[in-house]
């Protein structure tokens, strides 16, 4: 493994002469192929230009920061430490920054639209609801699922508004609930779809 670290290391400072941006832009099997590494690669990475780049700068990149990630290197196990390290390591985000701000389009700046569509049907919630189990209701997040409201989700999301949240009795309800209401607690979308 000595010898391969020295290979890649020849290849990416010496013979390309890359940034740290650049391997992660360009870096792919055929690079290791057209300069006589090709093998090494295969035999000794499983053809995984990553493993090659971690042999030789160990725990300088993730996987993910990659723009070539193999699909099949994604599974709930990897999109949880990659949707935490996204979370609290590249963003240092909150938990209401995360209601606040978390979408598809921050998954894809951070080169994880790949793994969002591969696993989550380009969902944020069922992302973050693979990281941080039980935390967020969907409802919460900015956007939730595709197809999520129906008279269940709605009764669910009503009651969790109420007694939860808000923690009021049967007069508060009388007295307290309006449009406002739903609308100040991520409800509005639900009010639109479901009961006009």
């Amino acid at each position: 493994m000595e010898t391969a670290r020295e290979a890649t290391i020849w290849l990416i400072e010496e013979k390309l002469k890359w940034s740290d941006d650049d391997i992660k832009e360009k870096i792919s099997a055929n690079i290791f192929e057209k300069n006589s590494l090709g093998g090494m690669l295969a035999v000794l990475f499983n053809d995984s230009p990553y493993r090659a780049i971690e042999n030789a700068y160990p725990g300088k990149f993730k996987p993910w920061d990659f723009k070539r990630i193999s699909k099949k290197f994604w599974n709930m196990e990897t999109a949880r430490e990659a949707t935490i390290w996204l979370i609290e390591e590249k963003l240092k985000w909150s938990d209401d920054d995360i209601k606040e701000k978390i979408s598809a389009n921050i998954f894809e700046k951070n080169s994880l639209g790949g793994m969002l569509a591969v696993l989550f049907n380009d969902s944020p919630y069922r992302a973050i609801e693979n990281a941080y189990p039980g935390k967020f209701k969907p409802w919460e997040l900015p956007s939730v699922p595709k197809k999520f409201w129906n008279m269940e989700t709605a009764r669910e999301a009503t009651i969790w508004l109420i007694e939860e949240k808000l923690k009021w009795s049967d007069e508060d309800i009388k007295e307290k609930l309006t449009l406002n209401t739903f609308k100040e607690n991520s409800l509005k979308s639900m009010l639109n779809y479901l009961f006009n």
